[in-house]
């Protein structure tokens, strides 16, 4: 399949940190940062690549040529006047008629997707478009995209200033050229209009884990002269998340009192030899007896502190612990809202891979209920009440 890269950025709000190159070509770590993009795209086996260009664009064809020299098939399209991401895509596309399927990212943006499982994914839900999705933590810059259960795109609403966590446009897409037909002009924006118009004709959406850093404004961009590469050559491992009421613990309803804390008969021994078989390990566990009133937060925070001693006693070590005490129908007001960290949507575990460096996709989630069902296409799932036997922990070499 063949990658599009937008790189026509003029790097306005970098101009204090580059001069007289394109945004994309800032260098980073050494080499320009679109590079090290073109760099990934081989790695995943992609050596299709059309440059989308525009501002300096002389700059980026007398680096990368037609890309023999890197292994790679390199063309390009260029805009002679300013026709927005969606009118530079629309323009490059037409280029291919052969070609049904695309995918696109953005020339001054990296984020970690596997590009073939994006392609896969589209292809198998005869998608018009399929982006890939970051989970943040806080949003104050970007727009959110709101995501149903099945991976359809609802809507996505505008950029805000919001401490709240949410999922948004993570800049890297696969595209069918099909949708484009309604557009009559050769000038849009892809974000503003062709997306909004796009979602009923069918916009999927996946969540990812995986390193985000868009290189827009200078502060990112010094980060990225700083961890770039790292980056580069992260090792990711495997790990098992546990659900932990009636599945590592029994749960008489709401469990809290210290009193209460009883692991099942096997559970200790099983988390042993995950650990053994060389995977991470996390707890990730709704709280929603907080909002709603059934017991407080410290009474939930000296439960875990009992619980993790618990098992430091029988020499287990958790890797993380993740807990959410939001609800929709909560009776304390500032904990009263859908959050993207309850599960089943992903927030938790998504986060917890960022912060460990896991990869999600030889991963398995163990719980006993539909929430523990996280909204992951790619995360195996294991539903288990306690008197059933333990998935093998084994089942994928850790990694």
């Amino acid at each position: 399949m063949r990658v599009l890269i937008l790189a026509g950025g003029l790097g306005t709000r970098l101009r204090s940190c580059i001069a007289d190159v394109p945004k994309p070509m800032a260098p980073v770590q050494g080499k320009p940062f679109l590079e090290h993009i073109v760099n990934q795209l081989r790695k995943q086996g992609f050596t299709k690549i059309t440059l989308l260009t525009g501002y300096l664009s002389e700059v980026i064809e007398s680096h990368f040529g037609d890309g023999r020299h890197m292994g790679l098939d390199i063309t390009y399209s260029k805009e002679t006047e300013p026709l927005g991401t969606g009118g530079a895509v629309y323009a490059a596309i037409q280029k291919y008629p052969a070609e049904e399927h695309f995918l696109l990212v953005n020339g001054d943006t990296y984020f970690d997707v596997p590009l073939k499982y994006l392609a896969n994914f589209h292809m198998e839900r005869a998608a018009k478009v399929s982006i890939a999705l970051k989970f943040v933590t806080k949003n104050d810059r970007y727009g959110h995209v709101e995501l149903d259960p099945s991976y359809r795109v609802l809507s996505f609403a505008e950029k805000k200033n919001s401490q709240d966590e949410s999922l948004i446009n993570g800049g890297v897409y696969c595209l069918s050229k099909s949708i484009f037909h309604q557009f009559e002009s050769a000038k849009f924006s892809l974000e503003q209009e062709f997306l909004p118009k796009a979602i009923a004709q069918g916009v999927f959406g996946v969540p990812f884990s995986g390193r985000f850093l868009d290189i827009g404004i200078p502060e990112d961009y010094s980060i990225a002269n700083e961890v770039l590469l790292d980056w580069l050559n992260e090792e990711k491992r495997s790990a098992v998340f546990f659900d932990r009421d009636s599945t590592l613990i029994k749960d008489p309803g709401y469990v809290h009192r210290v009193e209460d804390l009883e692991f099942h008969p096997t559970a200790i021994a099983y988390l042993k030899s995950v650990k053994r078989s060389g995977f991470k390990v996390f707890v990730t566990t709704n709280q929603a007896g907080v909002a709603k009133g059934k017991y407080t937060i410290k009474d939930k925070n000296t439960f875990k502190t009992a619980f993790l001693d618990r098992l430091k006693e029988e020499s287990v070590e958790i890797d993380d612990y993740a807990d959410c005490v939001l609800h929709r129908d909560a009776i304390i007001p500032e904990l009263k809202r859908d959050s993207y960290l309850r599960k089943p949507f992903p927030g938790m575990i998504l986060n917890l891979a960022d912060l460990h460096s896991v990869d999600l996709f030889s991963s398995l989630m163990i719980g006993d209920s539909p929430n523990d069902l996280i909204l992951l296409p790619y995360l195996r799932t294991f539903m288990k009440q306690w008197f059933e036997p333990w998935p093998d922990p084994g089942y994928k070499k850790a990694r």
